[in-house]
């Protein structure tokens, strides 16, 4: 049987960490798994809350203190370079993310096959695992998601023995490759790994929970450098095997930075001409087709932005309404949030956020009802959906709706 660890680094998080241990209490009676929290908080509770654990005979658990000083992505590496010669198999995973024992079991079944790294696909649609040969198709389709820590487990006498640490840490712990430092990590040894046996696995939606999803992100202000100088730094240092960096670049979440983000982020303060002139370099590479966009929105007064961005999107609803149609945001995640907060901010109103299905989405978003499409048309009421997911999910959704109007449903929508 391998042995895993799951490493936990917080800060302090003690009420996430109760309720995080609380769900995945089932870890407990497993001998085989070690789970760690490296916490840095300046208080103990933390420690407390794992010493009443030790004490309810959560008796695989520990805790580690890690200085205060140091940033969450230099935790993964002295994690790793901390625990390789202890375990098996190292999972670093975030301090608000829980899942079922079901999707537990799973990943240990997989670990017995003995991959050299699991890549988590954790909001799939079903069971399903594929191995990637070409370690290039399997960057160009999953370099963005590799971000989410706890998206990784990696195997230690493959993927961190040998490995020269100075040279990782002076190449991505810098200011700008730091925030994806943990993705180059993961690409590099990959490439470095003889015959590297490379997995991916997909889990229903519902078997994997962040408890912080619909949370502001806590570096919002600073997303327009995290997601063009420090995306784009990260990927073009990648070893030369990685033949299509360009493809890999452009597996980033576009709605982390799109338009409409632009927009909050000028209408916020944080957004100007001397912010676009510093990443224009870097907007162009990444988000090639958002250069332009972002040139008029850090220029254009807001009068102006009002007039191109704002209200085309408010009189198309305003039609649609007229039309007899009811307004939904297609989506109920945190794309469907960030369309909602656009549309508060523009003064649009709305009816509420559609689904495909129940299957791993909440009841309510703030206020406002979450609905499955299929139940909704069954009422025979028009539809505009604004579809607010990403890039990849897109087709189907559309695909989902184009069915819903095969049968007889009035139903019409955009892509946010």
């Amino acid at each position: 049987m391998k042995t895993l660890l799951v490493a936990i680094p917080t800060y302090h998080r003690a009420i996430d960490i109760d309720n995080q241990l609380a769900c995945i209490h089932f870890l407990s009676s497993n001998d085989n798994v070690h789970i760690v929290v490296f916490d840095s908080s300046l208080e103990n509770q933390t420690e407390k809350i794992i010493e009443s654990k030790q004490e309810e005979g959560f008796s695989n658990i520990s805790y580690e203190r890690f200085s205060d000083k140091i940033s969450s992505n230099e935790k993964v590496f002295l994690i790793y370079e901390k625990c390789a010669l202890s375990y098996d198999y190292i999972w670093v995973l975030h301090d608000h993310t829980i899942f079922t024992k079901e999707a537990f079991d799973y990943v240990i079944e997989i670990l017995q096959s003995e991959p050299d790294f699991i890549f988590l696909k954790m909001q799939g649609n079903r069971y399903s695992i594929r191995t990637y040969a070409d370690i290039d198709a399997f960057a160009s389709s999953n370099a963005w998601l590799l971000g989410k820590m706890g998206a990784s487990i990696i195997r230690s006498n493959t993927m961190l023995s040998d490995i020269d640490w100075d040279f990782y840490k002076r190449k991505y712990l810098q200011r700008k490759t730091i925030n994806f430092s943990h993705v180059g990590l993961y690409l590099e040894r990959i490439s470095e790994v003889d015959k590297c046996k490379v997995v991916e696995l997909e889990f229903p939606r519902d078997q994997f929970v962040d408890t912080h999803k619909f949370d502001k992100l806590s570096w919002e202000k600073e997303a327009l450098r995290i997601c063009t100088e420090c995306w784009g730094s990260v990927i073009t240092v990648l070893p030369d095997i990685y033949t299509n960096k360009g493809n890999i670049l452009h597996t980033i979440d576009k709605y982390f930075l799109s338009k409409y983000k632009l927009i909050e982020g000028r209408y916020g303060g944080y957004y100007d001409i001397f912010l676009q002139i510093r990443y224009r370099k870097w907007i162009k590479i990444v988000f090639p087709n958002l250069y332009l966009d972002s040139f008029k929105i850090a220029i254009f007064p807001k009068w102006l932005i009002n007039y191109k961005y704002i209200s085309p999107i408010k009189e198309l609803i305003t039609r649609e309404k007229e039309n007899g149609k009811q307004v939904y945001i297609y989506g109920a995640g945190k794309h469907g949030v960030e369309c909602m907060n656009f549309l508060e901010m523009a003064d649009v109103e709305f009816d509420g956020f559609l689904v495909s299905s129940r299957f791993g989405n909440p009841e309510k978003i703030r206020n406002y009802k979450v609905e499955v499409l299929k139940e909704k048309t069954e009422e025979g009421k028009p539809v505009f959906a604004i579809l607010a997911v990403m890039d990849e999910m897109q087709r189907s959704i559309i695909d989902v709706i184009k069915e819903e109007v095969k049968k007889g449903a009035d139903i019409s929508w955009v892509s946010f």
